[in-house]
This record gives structure tokens, sequence and C-alpha cells, in this order.
């Protein structure tokens, strides 16, 4: 079973992990055993393991079948149903974090994803400025946190300028196996951001920050 359990977050968000160790194969062999879906239509190995997987762990989560759907910006939604979702994945793992109040939003990526030759697509001027060039794990943050800001805007229209309008405030220079608090914003919300640098990626949390308790 590559059930890896749950992270919990402060407005109430919980996390479920699946570790994507299996092939396609296998996993439409435990979508079977389980009574679920197992047809897919997708071409690639890795995007065949991240749908039949994600059919894995919803049905994990909620005991029974629970389609994910996906609406009109490509966002992922539960038919009949008030808890808000958000999808994360890449090479070997899985995440579905879901809050029954609120929006929020995750992003995962593994470490080898070069982003220090385009820093000048997603970040803004500022940003540049107090993100030093060569500190990869930085700016590897700084895109995990601005692409869960996106997803948790939910609207893609709204979004102008992803290099502009989704800003980051400044963080300390980030090490491997430190979870970072920081923020951000959009517009006129602030928003509450929390990145876990893993062994093997990096996992970006975050809500507006009005719905995290204050202290």
């Amino acid at each position: 079973m590559a059930y890896a359990g749950t992270i919990s977050f402060p407005d109430g968000t919980i996390l479920h992990q699946w570790l994507l160790s299996e092939t396609s194969e296998q996993l439409a062999d435990m979508c079977r055993q389980e009574g679920l879906d197992a047809s897919c239509e997708a071409k690639a190995e890795s995007r065949k393991k991240e749908i039949l997987g994600e059919r894995m762990l919803m049905k994990t989560i909620f005991g029974i079948d629970t389609p994910i759907l996906h609406n009109a910006d490509r966002l992922p939604y539960i038919e009949n149903s008030h808890i808000n979702i958000s999808i994360a994945h890449t090479k070997g793992y899985l995440g579905i974090a879901l809050n029954h109040h609120h929006c929020m939003g995750i992003d995962v990526e593994q470490y080898r994803r070069r982003v220090l030759g385009v820093r000048g697509m997603f970040l803004n001027e500022a940003e540049q400025q107090w993100l030093k060039a060569d500190d990869e794990l930085a700016h590897m943050i700084a895109w995990t946190a601005k692409e869960a800001i996106f997803k948790n805007i939910g609207q893609r229209d709204l979004v102008k300028s992803y290099r502009n309008e989704i800003m980051l405030l400044p963080y300390p220079s980030p090490h491997i196996g430190e979870t970072i608090t920081h923020a951000g914003c959009f517009k006129s919300e602030d928003f509450y951001l929390q990145t876990r640098l893993t062994d093997g990626f990096i996992l970006t949390f975050t809500c507006p920050k009005r719905y995290f308790p204050s202290r």
C-alpha cells in the first residue's frame, strides 16, 4: 500500500499523500480490486500513474469511489460537495489537499527542475533583487509558492500577470530538511505559505492569511 499518511495545516486543511512507486499496470490492478474504473486514456506513463493514483487515493480517503472532476479552468472539484480540493504531483509523489471551509492550494516539485535560467519569467524585479541569483533552492520555493497561490486563486482569467501580480515577501536562504513559513500576496489578498523541503522534493501549501489563526 502506497498511502503515506497526512499532513495537517493550521487552517484546517488536511493533505493526504500517496507515494507513486507502482507502475500504471499495478495501479490499474489496484483500481479493479477496489471496484474503480481502471481505464485511462493518457499516453504517458507518468500521467497514467497520476490519474490512477488519484482514484486510489480518493477511495482511500473517502472509502467509496469519489471521482475528481475539472472545471473550465482545469481545476479539480468533487461533484455535489462543498469540500475544496487541491492536487499536486511529481515523480514518485501525489498529494490531495482537502478543506471543508475555504479554498487553498498546494504545489510540489522535484529538486532537479531548472529554474535559475528562467527567473525573469516568474519573478518580478523586486523578487530578483532579494533572491540570490545562484540560490536554486530559494528559487524552487518561489516557483512552488507562486504555483500554489495561482491554484488557490482558482480563476485563471483573474491573473493578468503571473510574474507581477503574484508577489512573494523575502524569506531566508533555505536548506533541505527545513520547513519554512513565509508570505505572499495577490492584489489586496495576503497569503500564508508553508514550504517543506523533504529529501526528495519541495512541497508548498498556501491559503489566504485571513483563514490562518492568529497567535
